[in-house]
């Protein structure tokens, strides 16, 4: 096999706008899936990104709508890799469609078979991209496109399988494992792959000309990414293009790990008013406690200030809104290093000082999850305010509990939920019963049309309510950025009541169940598989769960013990006594 020279002219990559032109020469490795007998010197311009986005659309849509395809019968990924030379010296529009043609006409299909009409509620459109707009492809090739299209699918795809409730899994993908730096050709199948999952297959692509974007702009760095690190990091920026809190890297990945850092300080920071603050410990190791105390603001690390490691570090880091963003910052990136000490800047009682303080091994450090709320006892329950209010630990919240649990709540005159974190158990249908007295509908989901990629239909309406003995006080619900996916649901279950009020701060904004993505290095990633509205077409993905009355922590009365959505909270269920 002869190495490929790419002699690579690109737009310097930048997730807003693309930079000015710069000249770039890439050494590629071996591809050991493509079997051309020549070397070549291949010009990536404006032209070949062109060239390789209509290309990934092309190849995206045959691989979820083509019939041979769809059974399998070729190797796609292969097919991908044996294209990417041809199609990419193309130096018009006319030739690039011509080369796609040729390649749509090796994947014969019977054209005398039309499907039925379909007569479903369309809630999303799919998006082809450039393949139908007239504005690349040739009429010719259209025309077979339209065929293929309009071809009857049997709802079962080599690639695609749909768990019971609509989300899709996707299957028989190769996680190319054996490389963490995949070859080039291997990187842009790694973003195509991704892409075409999302632009068939998520429920909340509200904005093509935006997911259209994304394919041109991400493709120079996956394209020109010199090792693991650097294609990681592209992945990583890719993720964040989804603006979904559902789409991080998940389990172990050494790269992604040795890029944030493997040491850390065992202290929890959340950011408050604007500013990353102090708000406890993981353990008492490293004279945390004594070098760091509840209230501290850190204004800079290693020299750098928090405000600038924010803007360095968002273009890579998921989340569905900039509060999950801003939730997760401390302990994925800030808060993370590869030396043995960090050198921080604090302020305490108005005053400015440095501190020097050694790191450690984070697999040392005892993270018991996301803090849980302040002044707050390890209790699923426990009485307030001389027992006429109860409060309700929902992260600790077990179904088999509630009978007794009714018992104690039917005594009090008001319930405090907190939902600052993920619930211990499915709470709709049970404690979400038990809170509204008239059956009424919550939510909504919408799912793709397994016979239509891409078309998004209304699915099923969820209900609870119409219990007899239904609790007859005051309920607050108190939710912020760690409300995500499961919890943001169970709030919205527990809305449909009257008697309900929520108080807090822009939950998570991913919601809905969640399909696995690999790709290729072995990464391991998930989207949200379906989508979750209010009954009134609301949206709860990316904008948070609605909220009735918005409270934050002050940092002040962090520094007393004071828990603001707490005492907010039973200030309403007593204002009406």
């Amino acid at each position: 096999m002869k190495v490929i020279t790419l002699l690579f002219i690109v737009l310097l990559f930048n997730l807003q706008s693309p930079a000015a032109n710069a000249d770039k020469i890439i050494n590629v490795q071996k591809i050991n899936f493509y079997h051309d007998t020549h070397t070549d010197t291949i010009l990536i311009s404006p032209r070949g990104i062109r060239n390789l986005v209509v290309m990934g659309q092309l190849w995206g849509f045959l691989k979820y709508h083509h019939p041979l395809v769809a059974k399998g019968k070729y190797n796609w990924d292969d097919e991908l890799f044996k294209l990417i030379p041809k199609i990419i010296r193309a130096k018009s529009d006319t030739e690039l469609s011509q080369g796609l043609e040729s390649f749509v006409d090796n994947l014969p299909i019977a054209i005398d078979i039309a499907s039925k009409p379909d007569t479903s509620i369309v809630f999303l459109k799919a998006n082809y991209g450039s393949l139908f707009d007239k504005t690349i492809i040739t009429e010719t090739l259209a025309k077979k496109l339209k065929l293929i299209l309009k071809y009857p699918r049997e709802g079962i795809n080599h690639y695609i399988e749909f768990e019971p409730v609509g989300n899709p899994i996707f299957r028989n993908e190769l996680a190319y494992e054996s490389t963490k730096y995949p070859q080039l050709y291997v990187r842009i199948l790694s973003l195509f792959r991704y892409w075409n999952m999302v632009n068939y297959y998520y429920p909340y692509r509200d904005d093509d000309n935006y997911w259209n974007r994304v394919l041109a702009d991400t493709l120079p760095r996956f394209i020109t990414a010199k090792n693991e690190q650097d294609y990681i990091v592209s992945v990583l920026m890719l993720l964040s293009c989804l603006k979904d809190t559902h789409a991080k890297i998940m389990g172990s990945n050494k790269v992604l790990s040795e890029f944030r850092g493997t040491r850390s300080v065992p202290i929890k920071a959340t950011f408050l008013e604007g500013q990353l603050v102090i708000t406890g410990y993981f353990q008492d190791t490293l004279n945390v406690k004594q070098n760091f105390k509840i209230g501290d603001i850190i204004t800079s690390i290693d020299g750098i200030s928090v405000d600038s490691l924010i803007q360095k570090f968002l273009p890579i880091s998921q989340g569905s809104n900039r509060e999950a963003q801003l939730r997760d910052l401390p302990n994925s990136h800030l808060l993370r290093t590869s030396k043995s000490e960090f050198n921080m800047t604090l302020i305490r009682n108005d005053r400015l000082f440095n501190i020097k303080t050694s790191s450690m091994d984070r697999n040392h450090i005892d993270y018991l999850g996301r803090q849980l709320n302040i002044n707050e006892e390890n209790k699923m329950f426990y009485l307030l305010d001389s027992g006429r209010i109860g409060y309700l630990n929902g992260r600790l919240y077990k179904n088999k509990s509630l009978p007794e649990l009714i018992v104690s709540l039917n005594k009090t005159e008001g319930i405090i939920i907190d939902m600052r974190g993920y619930p211990g158990d499915f709470m709709p249908n049970s404690l979400g019963n038990y809170l509204k007295a008239k059956k009424s509908a919550f939510a909504f989901s919408t799912i793709v049309d397994q016979l239509r990629p891409g078309f998004f239909v209304k699915g099923q309406i969820a209900y609870n309510g119409g219990t007899a003995n239904s609790y007859e006080g005051k309920v607050i619900v108190l939710v912020n950025s760690d409300t995500q996916s499961m919890s943001e649901y169970s709030v919205m279950s527990f809305q449909g009541s009257p008697k309900v009020k929520v108080i807090g701060s822009r939950t998570a904004g991913a919601d809905g169940n969640v399909s696995d993505i690999v790709l290729p290095g072995g990464i391991k990633t998930v989207i949200t598989g379906i989508g979750i509205y209010y009954p009134d077409h609301k949206e709860t993905q990316r904008v948070g769960i609605k909220i009735d009355v918005n409270v934050t922590q002050k940092i002040s009365n962090l520094l007393l013990g004071k828990d603001d959505l707490l005492e907010m909270a039973v200030y309403l269920i007593n204002q009406s006594k």
